[in-house]
């Protein structure tokens, strides 16, 4: 899916199918930028889960425009906020180049962490989640805030993925499968030995 003008989105509309059922879920997706968020001035929002009876959104992940890195932001019910962020180290992100983001929110049990290309490359998180996960009864919205939003990522996003669990370390390695990518499979991530991984 490639994005390239300021107003430019896929919005799905209302599914419950796109909530995840409790506080535990995890989100995985391929982007690469055309223009870095910081020379185009403005904070691409690469997906978001909006609830139109609080007006929050239930999750976000977004690249700022004042850094050159990637932040999973994740609201409660009641509109306390939870975010983490993630960059690789010295060279940040590059144009041009296709990345692989697991970002994976563990509910209560520990913060949330965001997996660039199958490590772990988080570097600052707050609190772990706490409260319940909003039920969001709005639409999923790929690439940008709204329709009319200026939001919109100059670049690609593909294979976006949800899951009703948290994946493991090794599950990321296997989805970013040394950057060939790899579709969600059962019997792959449950198999002891794949592409040489022994978990």
């Amino acid at each position: 899916m490639e994005f390239d003008t300021n107003t430019d989105n896929i919005t799905v509309p209302n599914n419950i199918g796109f909530v995840p059922s409790g506080n535990t879920y995890s989100i995985s997706l391929w982007f690469k930028v055309d223009i870095l968020p910081s020379t185009a001035g403005r904070t691409y929002i690469l997906l978001r889960l909006y609830d139109n009876t609080s007006s929050r959104h239930a999750f976000q992940i977004a690249l700022p425009s004042d850094g050159n890195y990637v932040g999973f932001g994740v609201l409660n019910s009641v509109g306390g906020e939870f975010g983490t962020e993630a960059r690789i180290p010295t060279v940040g992100f590059l144009t041009n180049v296709w990345y692989h983001l697991v970002c994976v929110n563990f509910g209560s049990v520990t913060p949330a962490v965001i997996y660039i290309n199958g490590i772990d490359r988080t570097y600052w998180h707050n609190t772990p989640f706490t409260g319940s996960m909003i039920q969001a009864n709005g639409t999923l919205r790929i690439g940008n805030t709204s329709t009319t939003g200026t939001a919109a990522i100059d670049g690609c996003i593909d294979e976006l993925g949800l899951w009703n669990r948290a994946l493991l370390a090794h599950e990321a390695i296997l989805l970013y499968n040394s950057g060939n990518g790899l579709k969600y499979c059962k019997k792959c991530l449950l198999d002891p030995v794949i592409n040489g991984i022994t978990y």
